[in-house]
């Protein structure tokens, strides 16, 4: 291919990206727990910034929550302007992603590869999500690029700008830390570089831990605190009948590799890695993938980490190259050009109408009467009365939180009807989502499964006594 029309593929894939991603954007809105939850906590930070932990969930990485906290002091908007944070990042990894599967391959995987990521649903989905998936990647896929770079030529700087990157990843999500484990050992035995690495990726998680330390008074706060939540999510789907059995937890990570892209790419991604996945040159890539992967798989068999797909993107993403190997075997087994322009167009529309697809499912758009409640909650809720929301499905929660626009300090976060009703003086409304009723209050306001009650504290004391 020449490079005059490798330039204009490249233009034209970078061109669907991002009118893909934009019509996302305006198309759906943030209808996500974690993405709701992380305005709010970034409002939580506005409101006491001399606190270190003023968002509620300290597993969230805070560079990513600083940032959002930034936008929405400028800014203003609660809805729109964390997500086109997102959307930077989301349409700046495209390049960076590039650039990667050039360095480790050669360019016509990178091609490929960047056209599977334009087209990839569940990263067009983060793209538009004020989750800090899409700056995460571009992070870590920018500081691979670096050690790639390193590893053609041994120069000192480009080792440095690696842990650089990766150091900012890990205060993005702290599975960055990972990365910066695999890459240090995949050093070792380079002893200049090895401690050069370690020592400038340390920087932002040695900070981290120390103000952790400050505050908590452990230094493995963030993640101790996450362990615990991600232990109780196992044990809640046992309660409710969804346990999810040994094998379940062994096969799920592939398995979310398949809901990513269907069983035709994960076959030749499997074929792509067993036939060119340690091949020289490709060794280190090859190896960050396995490492990644049965971390992902000894750690869910552990119920040490969340059944989360959006953890699943960094494996998807260094699982493409593989996929886009194994296509190319097979054109090249092929001795008519006819039939495999044929069978390149097929895959070309494989990866565009079943990607097309999926993302018109997975699209986020928040119900109607989510909307409607948070408008009752705005109209009805008094300065310094209290609102309790009963839910198991954790995506409503926070967004109708935000829909409701009152501060944070009017919503009750522990469940009250586990703790003595001397604390709820102020208890003004319960939202009971879901099916059933409570009884022993009046309802006001009903839409679909949600139901608003009107608490009568000083009418439900007189009964009593």
């Amino acid at each position: 291919m020449k490079n005059s029309d490798k330039k204009l593929i490249f233009m034209i894939i970078i061109i669907c990206a991002v009118f893909l991603r934009l019509l996302s954007l305006f198309v759906s809105d943030n209808f996500h727990g974690i993405a709701a939850g992380k305005i709010l906590e970034a409002q939580r930070l506005l409101e006491h910034p001399d606190r270190l932990y003023a968002w509620v969930v300290p597993a969230h990485g805070p560079i990513h929550m600083y940032l959002i906290a930034f936008v929405l002091k400028i800014s203003g908007d609660v809805f729109m302007s964390p997500r086109l944070i997102s959307l930077f990042f989301g349409i700046s990894l495209l390049f960076v992603y590039y650039d990667f599967l050039r360095l480790s391959f050669d360019d016509n995987i990178a091609i490929v590869g960047m056209f599977m990521l334009a087209f990839f649903p569940l990263h067009i989905m983060h793209s538009v999500l004020s989750t800090a998936g899409t700056m995460f990647l571009f992070f870590i896929f920018a500081g691979l690029s670096f050690f790639i770079k390193y590893q053609n030529d041994k120069r000192l700087n480009y080792i440095i700008f690696s842990a650089i990157l990766f150091s900012i990843a890990s205060m993005c999500r702290f599975e960055g830390g990972l990365y910066i484990a695999i890459v240090a050992f995949l050093l070792f035995g380079r002893w200049r570089d090895f401690f050069c690495f370690i020592g400038v990726a340390s920087i932002f998680p040695l900070i981290w831990m120390y103000c952790n330390h400050l505050y908590s008074g452990d230094f493995m706060y963030f993640l101790n605190n996450s362990d615990v939540v991600v232990k109780m999510g196992f044990s809640k789907a046992a309660t409710y009948g969804k346990e999810i059995h040994f094998f379940d937890r062994i096969v799920y990570w592939p398995l979310q590799i398949v809901s990513y892209f269907g069983w035709p790419v994960f076959f030749l991604g499997f074929a792509g890695f067993i036939l060119h996945g340690f091949r020289r040159g490709n060794r280190k890539v090859a190896w960050l993938f396995i490492m990644i992967l049965t971390f992902f798989i000894l750690k869910t068999i552990g119920k040490e980490l969340a059944l989360q797909p959006r953890y699943g993107l960094t494996l998807s993403l260094l699982f493409i190259p593989y996929a886009v190997m194994g296509f190319f075997y097979i054109l090249r087994k092929i001795q008519v050009k006819a039939k495999s322009r044929v069978l390149g167009l097929i895959f070309v529309l494989y990866i565009i109408f079943r990607s097309t697809y999926v993302l018109a499912l997975i699209l986020p758009h928040t119900p109607a009467w989510v909307k409607q409640t948070g408008a009752f909650l705005k109209k009805n809720v008094k300065p310094g009365e209290l609102v309790y929301i009963k839910t198991n499905d954790d995506n409503s929660r926070e967004p109708l939180k935000l829909y409701s626009q009152l501060e944070l300090n009017n919503f009750i976060d522990y469940d009250i009807f586990l703790r003595d009703s001397f604390n709820l003086r102020d208890l003004q409304y319960i939202v009971f989502i879901g099916d059933g009723k409570l009884s022993k209050y009046k309802d006001v306001f009903s839409e679909q499964n949600c139901t608003i009650y009107e608490v009568d504290f000083k009418g439900m004391q007189e009964n009593e006594n």
